[in-house]
């Protein structure tokens, strides 16, 4: 999605939402943790951060408020829960000896309650420092965005940046529909995220498209 630049299509919307601080620090948690349910938050952050830090600077908010957004919002609320992927719930079961459900269930209101101080006060806090990303707004905007490895008509991006969250919501209907848990919701995600990997490698680069998938999932599991 970076390379193609399909990421910027997907997050732009919502950077002409971003015009306070204050709207800055919501509207980036809350994007960081709905990415985060679906990719998790380590890609998430590559995914939207390069896009959203120097928009959330231009209207004041400072890095470091970014960054305490995307981490509470990602690796706090959504990887805590982990309700969409499932992972971690299904090591913790596994581990207790317990069915996904149970611990699924028993983590919602320690999610919630958790998110919401953590996110609260960290906003009470980050009031004070408001306005003092424009004292270095120029350095962070001269800073290189995403970079962009192939070229796609504004057309193709625009579909598949409408496309691939509209799949994401068909593999939660079907996880409601037929009550998949644990690893197969992992395994429903997964298997839709190596799809779409091969798809937009195809159209991307064309002939070559294989041997970028290939590339891909080679840098992918060494990630992970």
């Amino acid at each position: 999605l970076v390379h193609t630049g399909i990421n910027d299509t997907m997050i732009s919307p919502f950077t002409k939402m971003i015009r306070t601080p204050t709207l800055a620090y919501w509207i980036i948690g809350l994007l960081m943790m709905t990415i985060s349910f679906f990719f998790w938050p380590s890609p998430a952050v590559a995914l939207m951060g390069a896009i959203l830090l120097p928009v959330a600077v231009r209207v004041g908010l400072p890095p470091i408020g970014v960054a305490i957004a995307m981490n509470l919002f990602g690796h706090g609320i959504a990887l805590s829960g982990d309700f969409v992927i499932q992972g971690a719930p299904k090591l913790t079961a596994d581990a207790a000896g317990l069915p996904v459900s149970s611990v699924v269930s028993a983590s919602v209101p320690l999610v919630i309650v958790m998110g919401v101080v953590t996110t609260s006060v960290a906003f009470f806090f980050l009031r004070k420092e408001f306005h003092t990303g424009l004292a270095i707004q120029e350095s962070i905007l001269s800073t290189e965005s995403s970079k962009t490895l192939t070229s796609l008509s504004p057309r193709t991006k625009k579909w598949l940046a409408i496309c691939i969250p509209i799949v994401y919501i068909i593999d939660i209907l079907c996880m409601i529909q037929f009550q998949l848990q644990g690893s197969d919701a992992t395994a429903l995600i997964g298997g839709t995220t190596v799809i779409m990997i091969i798809i937009i490698s195809l159209i991307a680069y064309k002939g070559n498209g294989l041997n970028k998938t290939t590339d891909y999932f080679i840098e992918g599991l060494q990630f992970g």
